[in-house]
């Protein structure tokens, strides 16, 4: 039996149609990643942009703790958390047509569900308009390409949990008899009641509402004052004092963390020195109690001595970010805020 013969060419119709098919997915392609890769590159600068407009709320209420931004002379806003913005957008590869062409808001636009009421936000919008067509030109695209990015950063809020590292002493939100003033000056802790220096009783591993009043002993206070607590700690949880004296490894501890000196002008927030403390109320305690936890306070440890039988741990009252705060803001400032953060 014979095959049938195949007339020249016809594969030729076929490769003709596939290649045509294959450019023109191969184009498409090509453009696509183009654009997804501007987008990418402006959601970066976004964010970035945002974060570090959003942080810049911090600084307006309180003694100068964030240092003073190099500003690009291009970035002409009326506030400095946009021209902080608008710097970090352009720093992190965005044009200024894609600022022109977007924006940036104080407070956002839209405020998102879910962000704390009375919390500020700033918004950046970034659009590029002129990302150019390649190989779909090809196939009739005359047209640049645009991408839109935006991100929404809430700004620093007060504290309303810690997770680990708090320092086991707490302060009564007004100390001394005087209001917390961020700079000031005074003594965290003092007799608060026959065995109370201030000290507190924070267990290992504590995450329950309400703390045991055998949680340890010197050594863990000790441990607590050079690390901060392995313990989760909200508003609202009811806290055991510390009672007694250790003064000499008390003592120890404290030094430990005193490195620096005075208060800087500008912090960092590695400093050893700088410490999260709880506003407890401490009422009338008596030996062993328990007091509550109102809210955080940030403050600078300048020294500890001892005056007949108290102990004298002298601060000051600082406003910045705790690194280990819980997101959602607190309700009272104590100058502990949680680092800005994005909803959008």
């Amino acid at each position: 039996m014979r095959l049938p013969k195949f007339r020249k060419g016809q594969m030729a119709v076929v490769m003709t149609l596939a290649i045509a098919t294959i450019l023109g997915v191969i184009s498409l392609s090509t453009d696509v990643g183009v654009l997804y890769y501007n987008w990418m590159q402006l959601q970066k600068a976004a964010d970035a942009a945002s974060l570090a407009g959003a942080t810049y709320f911090l600084a307006q209420n309180s003694t100068q703790t964030l240092p003073t931004p190099t500003l690009n002379g291009a970035c002409a806003y009326p506030t400095q958390q946009q021209n902080v913005a608008c710097t970090y957008a352009l720093t992190n590869f965005a044009q200024l047509t894609d600022l022109t062409q977007g924006g940036i808001y104080v407070p956002a636009q839209v405020v998102p569900v879910g962000v704390p009421a009375g919390a500020q936000t700033i918004q950046v919008t970034l659009k590029r308009t002129n990302i150019p067509v390649f190989f779909m030109r090809v196939l009739g695209r005359g047209n640049p390409y645009s991408a839109v990015a935006t991100s929404i950063a809430v700004a620093p809020t007060p504290v309303s949990a810690i997770n680990n590292g708090l320092f086991p002493a707490g302060i009564p939100a007004t100390p001394n008899m005087n209001a917390l003033t961020y700079g000031t000056t005074f003594s965290m802790t003092d007799s608060y009641g026959p065995g109370n220096w201030g000290w507190l009783n924070l267990p290992n591993g504590w995450t329950d509402a309400q703390s045991p009043t055998n949680a340890g002993g010197a050594s863990l206070l000790n441990t607590n004052i050079t690390n901060g607590c392995t313990c989760s700690i909200k508003i609202g949880d009811v806290i055991a004092t510390k009672t007694g004296e250790d003064w000499g490894p008390v003592q120890s501890a404290v030094n430990s963390l005193i490195t620096a000196g005075s208060l800087p002008s500008t912090l960092t927030g590695s400093e050893s020195q700088l410490v999260t403390v709880p506003i407890v109320n401490w009422g009338n305690v008596n030996g062993a109690s328990q007091v509550t936890v109102l809210g955080f306070a940030e403050v600078w440890i300048d020294s500890i001595s001892k005056q007949g039988s108290n102990q004298v741990l002298t601060v000051q009252f600082v406003q910045f970010l705790t690194k280990n705060a819980t997101a959602g803001g607190g309700t009272t400032s104590y100058g502990a805020y949680i680092p800005p953060y994005i909803v959008k």
